[in-house]
């Protein structure tokens, strides 16, 4: 089980968050994010992305 964290709010307000199974990460259509416009990703934009 995977949990993704958001610095964003929740529709009804708290934590954004979103659960996944290992076998969805695993998926070879599952796409993680690692460079944006030529670039890798920082810190918090990973973080972000995880969401």
């Amino acid at each position: 089980m995977m949990v993704f964290h958001s610095f964003g709010e929740g529709l009804y307000g708290g934590e954004y968050y979103e659960t996944r199974v290992l076998r969805d990460a695993l998926h070879p259509q599952c796409l993680l994010p690692y460079q944006m416009n030529g670039e890798r990703l920082g810190f918090w934009q990973v973080i972000a992305g995880r969401a």
